[in-house]
């Protein structure tokens, strides 16, 4: 019997396919930080009900925020995550894009804050130093 597809590359692609699919079930329906609340799947993020009108960028940081809560993510992580390659010379698209996040945010339980030389963290107020 003539098989016009090598069995291996048909493998290959349904495991792709299984995959793929995998990361789509991962992706929780919502994501509630205190006021904040993030829809993964319409890219919205909303506070206290708000939306926050974030653009796919400001929507990618925090996401990438709140799935590493309390942890220093460094710029390069962030800009190669958000913009899909590695960051050039400047971290000046991370730190503008992070300054419009905040401000979009406003008064919530949760800040960004920059530690100085090693990258930014995403924590409850009450926690954040400054």
């Amino acid at each position: 019997m003539l098989i016009p597809f090598e069995y291996d590359e048909l493998l290959a692609r349904i495991r792709k396919v299984l995959k793929q699919e995998e990361r789509i079930r991962k992706v929780p329906e919502r994501i509630n930080k205190g006021g904040l609340s993030l829809d993964p799947i319409s890219l919205q993020a909303f506070l206290h009900g708000e939306d926050l009108l974030l653009t796919q960028k400001e929507f990618t940081l925090l996401l990438l925020f709140t799935q590493h809560e309390n942890r220093i993510i460094s710029p390069e992580y962030l800009y190669e995550k958000v913009w899909g390659r590695e960051m050039s010379e400047s971290e000046n698209a991370v730190k503008v894009t992070i300054s419009k996040l905040r401000k979009k945010m406003g008064e919530t339980e949760y800040k960004i804050t920059a530690e100085y030389g090693e990258g930014y963290r995403f924590e409850r107020a009450e926690k954040a130093k400054g």
